[in-house]
């Protein structure tokens, strides 16, 4: 198992990255992008997954927190 201090990395570098797909994923799907149905449900998911890490995050801040 991993420290807090890494998870809290991890967790937000994660979160970072897929931030950074929807930015891209954003700029293709409003620029004439022909798979927009796809694009709305990878967006999606990809904001879901961006929560996810920042969850993450907080418990891994509150685990260094309590140490």
């Amino acid at each position: 198992m991993s420290d807090p201090r890494t998870k809290f990395d991890d967790a937000t570098g994660a979160a970072e990255s897929f931030i950074h797909a929807m930015k891209r994923l954003i700029d293709t799907s409003f620029d004439g992008g022909n798979e927009k149905p796809k694009d709305y449900c990878a967006l999606h998911l990809l904001a879901d997954s961006a929560i996810r890490e920042i969850t993450e995050a907080h418990k891994a801040f509150d685990e260094m927190e309590a140490r």
